[in-house]
């Protein structure tokens, strides 16, 4: 919420190493890379708390908006592609 990411990320891996099922912290910390558009890292970590928290609601949500961002990236880079091909022919 602060947006000190990198430093989020520092306290959630000195807790990942204690407690590496702790889904919670894998949430959190996906949720930081997300906030850093690490959007793979932040894949991972969101999938790996779900299979510890599978009916969390949170997880999954973060999970879908972090998955529409990366397809709305993937949409935006195709597009501009697409105009700088079409533009050198």
């Amino acid at each position: 919420k602060l947006k000190q990411y990198d430093k989020a990320i520092e306290v959630l891996d000195e807790t990942l190493e204690i407690a590496p099922d702790n889904a919670k912290a894998l949430y959190r910390r996906g949720q930081a890379y997300h906030g850093k558009r690490e959007y793979q890292k932040s894949v991972q970590d969101l999938k790996k708390a779900l299979q510890y928290a599978p009916n969390d609601k949170s997880i999954i949500s973060e999970l879908v908006a972090v998955k529409g961002e990366i397809q709305a990236y993937h949409a935006k880079e195709k597009q501009m592609f697409s105009k700088f091909f079409s533009s050198t022919s």
